[in-house]
């Protein structure tokens, strides 16, 4: 009998599925994750089925291409995918913007947008929100949006 590849190795084996990795990391949850490596994950990152979210699939980018662009090495998210209906979308961000910091810090990591996602909302605000800065079409913009909680058919259990 022909082995089975497991659930993350098929995972990781297809495009669609690079969203479904991306979403156990919590602002990039646009996919559907194998309760095996969801749940594995999730306590791995210390994320809990509350956690707050933008709506994301993102990827990094060669450090090459962040120098070419005047970036720090490393620097910079590529937008994979928007989840329609998701603060990302309703902010205005595009799939192929590409983030490049948030708080006005350099975003070089994943981590580093589940943190602004999940920050507490500043004195005298009703709801924490992320300023973002990023690049379409070669052009430099802001945009604030106020992350929300995930829903819970993205929840990573």
């Amino acid at each position: 009998m022909k082995p089975q590849p497991s659930d993350a190795t098929h995972v990781r084996g297809c495009r669609a599925a690079r969203f479904a990795l991306a979403a156990v990391v919590g602002c990039a949850m646009v996919g559907v994750v194998p309760a095996s490596a969801g749940a594995a994950a999730g306590r791995h990152l210390g994320h809990s089925r509350h956690s707050r979210w933008i709506g994301v699939a993102v990827e990094h980018i060669p450090s090459a291409m962040s120098r070419l662009l005047g970036l720090k090495p490393h620097q910079g998210l590529f937008v994979d995918a928007v989840l329609p209906g998701s603060p990302a979308a309703r902010a205005g961000l595009r799939p192929h913007d590409l983030l490049i910091a948030s708080g006005g810090k350099p975003l070089i990591a994943r981590g580093q947008l589940i943190q602004a996602a999940n920050a507490p909302a500043p004195a005298g605000h009703r709801h924490a929100h992320c300023v973002i800065r990023y690049i379409r079409n070669g052009r430099r913009h802001n945009l604030m949006l106020i992350p929300a909680r995930r829903p819970s058919a993205f929840s990573v259990r």
